[in-house]
Parts: structure tokens; sequence; C-alpha cells
């Protein structure tokens, strides 16, 4: 009876790898990380529905074990499977990924695009959250911090907006405003230490708005640095907005906006 028993279960075994080897193989055919809503219509496509059969077919350490695929999908499908467990070494994975960053196409809505797999990582587990929790969730902050210390800075737009951060990591941040110039590191530093660093923030904030051409950002980003510049201003400040908006003519894509803005300061343009 033992060895019967024995193996039904080798059996069974060798039938379950049978179809994890399978499911892996139908995924990387796709070579496409698909969201869980995608196309006009919103739907569920067939290759999102096998992620969500890896994701509760697999277990934690055959997860783990799937990070090691020469895949980038298949990769980043088993991270976000750990991801969605509220796996307590994600940090780590995230780690792994910056340090062999990859490109994978994805599909999420209408958007087709190429993305790295360590942004689409983050993207999903800060997603995962709600808005209430992101301030002291333990596994993002450890994802937040990597941001920080590795100066991700096509990250640093979600996790400066996260938190007010310990200040030991105001050294790091600094750099990032003051020397690197980062949009998101001088707003973080405008917002919560404004005073302590008014004239610094001044200082930078001429400069970002003299040397950018917002036709190639957004007039969202002119708008906010045109705010904040305001809030830390001296008496030239004025002067240097009004030949900046003189020169750039992007704000008028917002023009009402950007008004009510420079009235409020007695600005005309």
């Amino acid at each position: 009876m033992k060895v019967a028993h024995i193996l039904f279960l080798l059996l069974l075994l060798i039938k379950q790898s049978n179809c994890q080897d399978s499911l892996i193989n139908e995924i990387v055919k796709v070579e496409e990380v698909h969201f869980s809503a995608v196309g006009v219509g919103g739907v569920l496509s067939e290759q999102y529905k096998r992620y969500l059969t890896l994701r509760e077919n697999f277990s934690v350490e055959e997860l783990v074990c799937l990070l090691e695929n020469k895949s980038p999908v298949i990769r980043l499908y088993a991270a976000w499977a750990l991801a969605d467990k509220k796996y307590s070494n994600l940090d780590a994975v995230f780690q792994k990924f910056l340090s062999q960053d990859k490109k994978v196409n994805i599909f999420m809505g209408c958007v087709k695009d190429k993305v790295n797999i360590s942004h689409i990582l983050y993207y999903r587990y800060w997603t995962s959250l709600k808005l209430e929790e992101k301030e002291n969730d333990t596994i993002l902050f450890k994802l937040d911090s990597i941001i920080l210390i590795k100066s991700k800075t096509y990250l640093l737009s979600y996790s400066l907006n996260n938190r007010l951060f310990p200040r030991s990591f105001n050294p790091m941040i600094e750099n990032l405003a003051f020397k690197r110039l980062n949009f998101e590191a001088l707003f973080y530093l405008s917002n919560w230490y404004r005073e302590q660093y008014k004239e610094k923030l001044r200082k930078a904030f001429v400069k970002v708005l003299v040397k950018t051409k917002f036709s190639r950002i957004s007039s969202s980003i002119y708008y906010q640095i045109i705010s904040e510049l305001l809030k830390v201003g001296n008496s030239k400040t004025k002067c240097i907005i009004v030949s900046k908006l003189k020169k750039d003519r992007t704000w008028e894509r917002e023009e009402k906006k950007f008004r009510k803005l420079l009235n409020s300061y007695a600005i005309k343009v």
C-alpha cells in the first residue's frame, strides 16, 4: 500500500510539473506582459488568465525559482505573483531587477509599449495599495529607499510622493535636488522643508525654469515650477518668470490656470 501511495504521489507531481511547464511555455510564446484589462473593451486577455493561473498554482518557492528564468516576461510575472502575495523579500527581487534591468513588451489598456521590468514590478505593488496604506507600508518603504539610494529618477515621482522620509535621507534628496536639479526632489524639499532650504530652492528653481524647454515635458510641470518658485522667490523672481513666459509659450495650453496663479502674485504677461 505504501509503495502504491508513493507511486500515486509521484505521478501527481509529474503531472503537475508537466502542466506548469506547459503554462510557462504558453506565456513565453506571447512575449508580452498583459495587464488585467486590455484593448478597447478592457477585456481579460488569455495571457493575463495564464498569469492568474501561475499565481494561484505556483508556491512562493517555485515563484522564486522562476526569477531565474531566461524569459524576462516569466521573471516579471513571477515577481508580480510575489508582489500580489505581499512577499516579505520583495525588496531583494526589486534590487535584482534594477541591477539586471530588461525591457519587456507590455499591453495595458489600449497601450502597447516597452518598459523596464523594475518599473513594472514597482508599479504593480504600488497600485496594489490604497492611498492611505502607502505611507506606512514596510515593503513599499524598502522599495522607495532603494529608489533613492540608486537614484532611479524615473521612479522618484512615486517614491517621493508616498511619504515624508526620515531626515537621514535628506542628504540623498539634497544631492538629487541641488546638484542634479531633479524636479521631484525639488518639489519634495519645497513641500516639507521650504523655510530650511529657501535660498537653495530659489536658485535651483530659477536654473530649472531658465534652462528647461517645457514643450518637451508638460505644461503641468511648468506650472508647478513657477508655483514653487513664487513661494520661495525674492524681488527679482517675477522678472525672471515673466521673461521665461514670454519666450516659452507652452503655458498657453493651460492659460486660464496660469493666469489665475500669476494674478494672485500681481504678475502680468
